[in-house]
């Protein structure tokens, strides 16, 4: 069937990157599958090489921090609905599915075309209690069916509501994460200067201040300076547009606290796998609740120990002790004695990636995902 999928932004960190496999799983069925997208990115040429057909709609009605300080922006919302409307019936879709919660346009344009809508929710709502109540209930009302990422992310529904939420845990293709070989390994680190002996810790993500909490990793590195001196800290990622001041701030706190020889600002890494490879712990160091991070999954697929705190949709996918170790949020001091342990037991760091591996195989590989996305989709139908 020919279906609609909006989504709010074109870069390819955690959200684009599901979506990107996710439609990879539909072209293959086959399906015909058209992206609707606010702007040009790297993404977009990714889902077109899928074979998928990008259509650019910068009057796509988001919602953002901006347009709370901004509300004339709310006057581009008929546009987009009317444009969205006509794409429907144009290319006659037969559902369409909005792949945030931050964008409204595509469900009220499927509402006027009579096309069954399904909503894709990956975001916590807890810092805007204010607009929540109205937000989940127009949610419902224009939805067939709702899909939250995470037990966790479902249970933000009120109970008279989740009759149509069905949780679907983003799934990873096992091939994905193959074929890493020691030169890629090697080269990664040689880029960095990093020593072949050196354990290297490291935190994949957006760069933002608090949210992601990249700033409790680099106090964790400086407490750990001295029974650890070859220890390496990565911060991999940059920050999102309009967010460069957290780099900067990152950066002021990594120079105040003397930890400049052992952390590093990479930046976008162009083999993320080899980064991932080449890591010896992998952490979350989120100081708000993670929807479903697909940084844990990586790691885990990866066969490496996952470190990440203990709030969000993190503790169903990391067994605590087995698979992974569990922090409080924010807590650079819990955050060195977890790393202390699997830093002075290469062999505790062994067992429990292992057991990751496996934890993944078992329960978030892509094809069972996709298989429950395609019932969800029959049910919308």
């Amino acid at each position: 069937m020919n279906i609609l999928i909006a989504h709010n932004t074109a870069d390819l960190y955690g959200a684009s990157r599901s979506m990107l496999r996710m439609v990879c799983g539909l072209i293959k069925e086959p399906h015909a599958v058209t992206i609707v997208l606010p702007e040009d990115g790297p993404l977009v040429g990714e889902l077109r090489r899928s074979g998928a057909t990008v259509v650019i709609h910068p009057s796509l009605f988001l919602i953002t921090r901006g347009m709370l300080r901004e509300p004339w922006r709310i006057a581009l919302a008929p546009w987009s609905v009317v444009f969205l409307m006509w794409l429907i019936l144009r290319r006659r879709i037969a559902l369409v599915h909005t792949n945030t919660a931050l964008i409204l346009s595509p469900a009220i344009a499927a509402m006027l075309a009579r096309t069954p809508h399904v909503w894709h929710i990956r975001e916590f709502f807890s810092e805007f209690p204010a607009i929540w109540p109205l937000h989940q209930r127009l949610m419902y009302f224009l939805s067939r069916r709702i899909i939250a990422v995470s037990q966790a992310v479902a249970g933000q529904f009120a109970a008279g509501l989740r009759d149509r939420v069905a949780v679907i845990h983003d799934g990873f293709p096992p091939e994905e994460f193959d074929g890493v070989t020691p030169d890629r390994v090697a080269a990664f680190r040689r880029a960095w200067a990093i020593d072949d002996d050196a354990p290297l810790i490291g935190v994949v993500g957006r760069i933002k201040w608090k949210r992601k909490g990249q700033e409790v990793l680099v106090r964790a590195a400086e407490l750990l300076a001295g029974r650890w001196p070859k220890a390496r800290f990565l911060l991999i990622g940059s920050p999102f547009r309009g967010n460069e001041d957290h780099l900067r701030r990152l950066s002021e706190l990594v120079r105040c606290l003397g930890v400049q020889d052992r952390v590093i600002c990479t930046g976008e890494v162009n083999d993320i796998k080899a980064a991932f490879a080449a890591l010896d712990v992998v952490v979350l160091t989120s100081s708000q609740p993670e929807p479903f991070g697909g940084v844990v999954i990586e790691g885990m697929a990866m066969g490496k120990p996952v470190v990440a705190t203990n709030i969000g949709g993190t503790p169903e996918q990391l067994e605590d002790g087995s698979s992974g170790l569990l922090v409080e949020p924010g807590n650079a001091h819990a955050l060195a004695d977890a790393l202390e342990v699997l830093l002075s037991n290469p062999d505790l760091r062994e067992r429990m990636g292992n057991r990751a591996r496996q934890r993944f195989l078992a329960n978030f590989t892509f094809a069972p995902s996709l298989e429950r996305l395609r019932r969800v989709y029959c049910e919308a139908m």
